[in-house]
């Protein structure tokens, strides 16, 4: 019970014993009176939220980090009564996504609609909704609320920035030989054909050969002759560096940290190395599997997860759904991903590795992979230019005495800048952090010896 309302009820009890002791009318009719508005107020209260709807269309069930992301609402008013005044309160967890508000006036039969707009600037799966609505009496004594249940998921697609100058050899294989995997299902690479068997289906038939020879003919498809490409995100909770996020504001310049895009927009980085990995990942991966390649990614984050490598638009939804929701939560270094994870890799997938590890053991786990024949790039987010304490140094010393391929990721640079051109080799010239690249030669940028 309220102030207001614990007051009146003393005022009218206070009326009531004066009109009983002193017998004056005027204190039986305030007491009448008072009485009188506390029971309709009650009333009113009681009908205040009869017949509420709200319902909400949200543009899309997914959006990217930088983009935006509209959602109309629409509140009906189906009780006989009108209402003065309603207060909608969201509980969405998209954050910045404000469409709480006050309506007012709402008759019976009628309806408001408005549209929120929403810059989305974390990426993850959120949930628009639930709401509650409150309201009041006229003298706003016995307030009344209502959680209205309309609910709705949505998913924020990472950083994923157009490369149109990453341009990194990833071969099939050395020399001319060629991945020859025969596969059940149809491809562009027709290698052979054979007389048909029951269960065939009629899009293998090849008609001409089936009409010389005066039998049905079917064709035999292998794999695309093209390296698959596995992607190793390192998301150990070890290495990673988190800095205090600037303030949000308005504008164009809204975020602070802005990755620059082919185009003339931008879109917002949080200062973590983690975002910074998982945005080059994104992009690596639209990258390749726009390019026709197929690409699986392998992360130890809340959990293990692996998609097996796979081309298409369908690919590239499943894992920029995976990579939007994965965290810096895993306890596998770097160099324990690559020496479990990597037996199983063949000579014909090209391993990518994304991290910010600054121990040179998981260089060294490349070494050993590369002995076996499998080629491999490494995408290195430099942690030293977001906490000068932690040394890159030997890192990158590793990487030049290994000759590896890579691409360095620091800081505040644009990532279609820093995956430009073609992979680096890098050493040391004296000075901390101060990195000199040099072109590599062929096999090196094969991950070759």
């Amino acid at each position: 019970m309220h102030r207001r309302l614990a007051l009146l009820i003393g005022s009218i009890g206070f009326f009531w014993v004066l009109a009983f002791n002193a017998g004056d009318p005027f204190f039986s009719n305030l007491a009448y009176l008072g009485t009188g508005g506390l029971i309709l107020s009650w009333l009113w209260s009681r009908t205040v939220l009869a017949g509420i709807e709200l319902r909400r269309f949200p543009s899309a069930g997914t959006s990217q980090v930088g983009q935006r992301i509209d959602e109309v609402f629409e509140l009906r008013n189906h009780g006989r009564m009108p209402k003065m005044w309603l207060e909608l309160t969201d509980y969405s967890t998209l954050p910045h996504h404000e469409s709480s508000r006050v309506v007012a006036n709402l008759r019976h039969g009628g309806r408001r609609r408005w549209q929120i707009r929403t810059q989305c600037r974390v990426r993850g799966r959120f949930m628009l909704g639930p709401m509650r609505v409150r309201s009041s009496d006229p003298l706003g004594l016995f307030m009344r609320e209502l959680r209205l249940p309309a609910r709705t998921g949505i998913t924020v697609f990472p950083v994923a920035v157009d490369l149109p100058h990453f341009t990194p050899v990833v071969s099939d294989l050395s020399g001319d030989e060629r991945i020859r995997l025969r596969t059940p299902v149809v491809t562009t690479n027709a290698s052979s054909v054979r007389d048909y068997t029951p269960g065939d289906g009629q899009n293998r038939i090849h008609w001409l050969s089936s009409a010389r020879r005066n039998r049905l003919i079917v064709k035999e498809f292998e794999l695309d002759p093209s390296a698959h490409v596995q992607l190793f995100l390192d998301l150990a909770a070890g290495p990673e560096v988190v800095l205090p996020t600037p303030p949000p504001a308005t504008g164009p310049a809204a975020f602070g940290s802005w990755v620059r895009q082919s185009r003339a927009d931008a879109t917002w980085l949080p200062p973590s190395t983690t975002e910074y990995s998982i945005a080059a990942s994104a992009s690596v991966v639209r990258h390749f599997l726009r390019g026709g390649r197929a690409v699986g990614l392998t992360a130890y984050g809340q959990v293990r997860i692996t998609i097996p490598p796979d081309r298409g638009g369908r690919q590239e939804r499943k894992l920029l759904e995976s990579l939007a929701v994965l965290e810096a939560e895993g306890g596998v270094s770097m160099a324990e991903f690559i020496l479990n994870d990597g037996l199983h890799l063949s000579r014909h997938e090209t391993l990518m590795v994304v991290t910010a590890d600054p121990d040179p053991l998981w260089v060294q786990a490349l070494r050993e992979l590369r002995m076996r024949g499998v080629g491999s790039l490494a995408l290195v987010v430099d942690c030293q230019t977001f906490d000068p304490a932690r040394s890159m140094q030997a890192a990158f010393a590793e990487l030049a005495s290994a000759r590896l391929p890579h691409y360095r990721i620091a800081k505040d640079q644009p990532l279609a800048e820093a995956l430009a051109g073609n992979p680096q080799r890098t050493w040391l010239n004296g000075s901390q952090g101060d990195h000199t690249h040099a072109e590599p030669s062929y096999d090196q940028t094969l991950g070759l010896p």
